[in-house]
């Protein structure tokens, strides 16, 4: 009896080229439902009202001219690149909240497309395993329906990672010049996208040495950008006074919400750590077999540079109060190309494995759309259903305070467009106070002088220990001549987040 349980060239076992070869038909039908299912989850998700943040963009997509717009930016301190494109796109579509949000919309579309373009330095597999990826992390759909730079910052730093590859691949200047390009575009999308791109440089640099040098005229490229940063630079300094912190301390209790953050689940996080660190193992155990230093592909330097950069933000963050999740968005298309590279191993050595690798991040991405898609801190922190409130009772004056130390470094011109926003695009512009500080003296004698058609909004955050925290709830919530409402976690209470807006009866 003949035995057909191996292939008569090579021992391959039948049932794993079978597996292969069904697994080849299968992960392109995969990575087109891993899209459709991204592009569903980034179109349907609940919006809500604009939060505070993306009132914010909407302060500065409000301004009449170019001008006007840069002199606004610059006493803010986010980089400018989303700013001056949400103003360019408010001149066409207005201010309401869909147009806001339609710039991160198309960008969050259009990021997984980026990848799945031929590169010489990943297989068909390692392409199509990433761009399904980028389709269904949570980084990738969180940010899809915000009027704030994420998603637009994720697109170009995936574009900045794929031109990475490519040039390594091939250092030409036509290719340095488009990576410059798109790497200063990522920086002035966010400043700390510097770390990533910068790193990129080094590695360039180590990697192809003398080649990498020829491609110097494609660093004129970042000019205008440090001209930029320049001229930017007092402001930035005035927020990064640590009295005007709002961030914690990294400590080790936050790594499971990087690990959530960035991959869904802790579990998710510890399977990929652990099989790339036995692929890297085996990589090291293989040169010292062959007696030969095993040569980093492009491919892993780039995941190896975003790992790197991810662990300077957390280690600066441990250092000063700096950092916040959402900082790791550059980060995120090199560690999920690591992802990627994880799930094609996998299938490699067990057909369809990688193919299970990536139905875990889709049913992640089916129950983010499930639990409503919108994090609680956008609920709590959005002035928008109080502004309607005020407006609806024809107010003339707000008194409006954030509680929040960065509120103290806020210009106060901005601070006052910011408060008076959602009135403003009504056009039922009003006379805004500012409070920021502690003067809480001045806040409550303004409460008690406020005449008829009066109202306060005060934007609670107990837990970053405002100048005005202690003073929560304000006079006007005691003071039978006013009528309050409150939105946030909670409904009421001292200790949750949320948005009191008093009405002056």
């Amino acid at each position: 009896m003949t035995d057909t349980t191996f292939d008569k060239d090579g021992g391959v076992p039948r049932a794993t080229r079978l597996g292969v070869q069904a697994e080849r038909i299968l992960l392109p039908i995969a990575v087109v439902v891993a899209l459709a299912i991204g592009i569903v989850a980034r179109i349907v998700g609940e919006a809500g009202p604009l939060w505070i943040d993306e009132a914010v963009t909407g302060v500065v997509a409000a301004q009449p001219d170019l001008r006007a717009m840069a002199a606004m930016a610059l006493q803010d301190p986010n980089a400018p690149l989303f700013y001056a494109l949400a103003h360019a796109w408010a001149g066409v579509a207005g201010l309401d909240d869909a147009a806001l949000r339609t710039p991160s919309l198309a960008a969050a579309l259009l990021t997984p497309f980026i990848v799945l373009l031929p590169n010489p330095a990943l297989d068909r597999n390692q392409r199509l395993l990433w761009g399904a990826l980028l389709a269904l992390a949570w980084p990738s759909l969180m940010f899809a329906q915000e009027a704030r730079s994420y998603a637009l910052l994720l697109a170009l730093a995936t574009g900045t990672t794929v031109a990475f590859l490519r040039l390594v691949a091939t250092p030409t200047l036509g290719r340095a010049l488009l990576w410059t390009s798109l790497g200063t575009l990522t920086v002035l999308t966010h400043y700390l996208a510097a770390v990533v791109v910068g790193l990129q440089g080094l590695a360039y640099l180590a990697l192809c040495g003398r080649r990498a040098l020829r491609t110097w005229p494609a660093v004129l490229v970042v000019l205008p950008a440090v001209a930029w940063l320049t001229w930017h630079a007092p402001t930035l300094a005035r927020f990064a006074d640590p009295a005007h912190a709002w961030y914690q301390l990294v400590e080790l209790r936050h790594f499971s919400a990087v690990a959530t953050f960035l991959f869904g689940t802790v579990e998710l996080a510890a399977w990929t750590l652990a099989i790339a660190t036995l692929m890297l193992l085996r990589g090291l155990v293989a040169g010292v077999k062959r007696r030969v230093p095993s040569s980093p592909t492009s491919a892993a330097v780039a995941v190896l540079v975003s790992v790197a950069a991810a662990a300077v933000m957390l280690g600066l963050g441990a250092l000063r109060p700096s950092f916040t999740l959402r900082y790791l968005v550059p980060c995120v298309p090199g560690i999920l190309l690591g992802a990627a590279l994880v799930a094609a191993e996998m299938s490699r050595r067990v057909p369809a494995s990688g193919l299970v690798y990536l139905l875990l991040f889709g049913m992640l991405a089916v129950r983010w759309v499930a639990d409503g898609s919108v994090p609680a801190y956008k609920r709590d922190l959005e002035t928008q259903s109080g502004s309607r409130t005020l407006m609806a009772a024809g107010v003339e004056r707000v008194a409006f305070v954030w509680d929040n130390p960065l509120f103290g470094a806020m210009d106060p011109r901005f601070a006052r467009a910011l408060g008076g926003f959602f009135f403003h695009r009504a056009g039922m512009p009003v006379a805004v106070e500012v409070f920021q500080g502690a003067d809480i003296a001045r806040l409550d004698a303004w409460t008690t002088a406020a005449g008829p058609r009066s109202g306060l909004i005060w934007i609670h955050e107990p837990e970053l220990n405002g100048p005005l925290t202690a003073h929560f709830p304000p006079a006007a919530a005691r003071d039978p001549a006013w009528r309050c409402t409150r939105t946030g976690a909670g409904g009421a209470g001292r200790v949750a987040p949320g948005v009191i807006t008093c009405l002056r009866n």
